[in-house]
């Protein structure tokens, strides 16, 4: 490279410690250097027209050969930066919904509307054990994204290239659609369960007030299921950062109180039952404990999207491998 271009990564460097979006402009994997090409021979549909852009300003800046400033480039990147409240935000959110997506698992494995058969104790700490599992490949995500500055379009530009990236991309795409759909189909199963006891005092039927295997009692569960995916499609008119709080803090009055009313009630069982010691882990623990770690595994996809927004990368980290594992049990609760 030039001296003029050593300069420009040189007062780059220097600015990253003031401001945290300088940190994307040349990022610190620089040797990869992929081509900076644009998309013209590309079919229309795999155009990226943000790139082409990008490729243009490089052009006439007289920077069209380092490619991997633009491949770096936060061009796909939003949102303030993440404060230690906002990172909190993260974890809590993550962790509810590491949590609602083992609910299929439960009813695959063990043909149940819950997580596993389990006592509230071992479900959370299986919940946990799991996660604690699934750390080191947390790790080896969001660590490189916290100290590069880089989400997960950078990550797929940087392995496969800026053609190879839109496969990875497309993968992680399909993979919000599946997920968008799970969460709305547990959503509107948890709904139609809590109006059932709200109807039913407190004791939960498969249906509201119709015969589930009616009509009615068909059209009552799809009634429940499309007015959680309405509500789902208003929080996602919201912008991101709102987005991220009002749900973290549905979620964190959730899972306290819900928790805290689980400990109290079986503590309360057990007393009343006279049981003294605790009972033996059965297998379930630790298939369950599996299965919350598969979950982690897809979820870690959205994780460097958050990791590299971090202000404080050390702290956010550390605090990430403290919070995690304890927030995913209790939410389980």
């Amino acid at each position: 490279r030039s001296p003029a271009v050593h300069a420009v990564g040189a007062s780059t460097a220097q600015r990253a410690s003031a401001n945290w979006r300088d940190r994307s402009r040349l990022g610190r994997l620089s040797s990869l250097r992929p081509h900076a090409v644009k998309g013209d021979d590309l079919p229309e549909w795999l155009d990226d027209q943000r790139w082409n852009e990008v490729v243009d300003d490089a052009v006439a800046a007289g920077d069209e050969e380092d490619g991997a400033a633009m491949a770096l480039a936060s061009d796909y990147a939003s949102g303030d930066p993440l404060e230690y409240d906002r990172s909190f935000a993260v974890w809590i959110c993550m962790a509810v919904s590491a949590v609602v997506y083992s609910v299929p698992f439960g009813f695959v494995r063990w043909n149940l509307s819950s997580l596993a058969p389990l006592v509230w104790w071992q479900l959370g700490l299986s919940t946990a054990v799991g996660t604690l599992l699934a750390m080191p490949l947390i790790a080896m995500i969001t660590v490189p994204a916290a100290k590069h500055n880089v989400n997960f379009p950078i990550f797929a530009r940087a392995s496969f290239g800026v053609r190879g990236a839109l496969l990875a991309d497309a993968g992680r795409g399909t993979l919000g659609l599946f997920l968008f759909t799970l969460i709305t189909l547990a959503g509107g199963e948890a709904l139609l369960s809590l109006l059932s006891a709200l109807v039913n005092d407190g004791i939960v039927f498969d249906g509201i007030l119709a015969n589930p295997s009616t009509f009615m009692g068909t059209v009552e569960r799809a009634a429940a299921y499309l007015l959680f995916w309405g509500a789902q499609v208003a929080l996602a008119s919201f912008g991101p950062d709102k987005r991220l709080m009002y749900c973290a803090r549905a979620a964190m009055v959730a899972v306290v109180g819900l928790a805290s009313k689980t400990v109290v009630e079986g503590i309360a069982e057990a007393a009343t039952l006279g049981v003294t010691a605790p009972s033996a882990i059965p297998p379930e623990f630790w298939a369950h404990a599996v299965l919350t770690t598969g979950v982690w595994f897809t979820l870690s996809a959205m994780l460097p999207d958050y990791a590299r927004r971090a202000v404080n990368v050390t702290s956010f980290l550390k605090a990430q491998a403290l919070w995690l594992p304890p927030l995913a049990g209790l939410a389980a609760n």
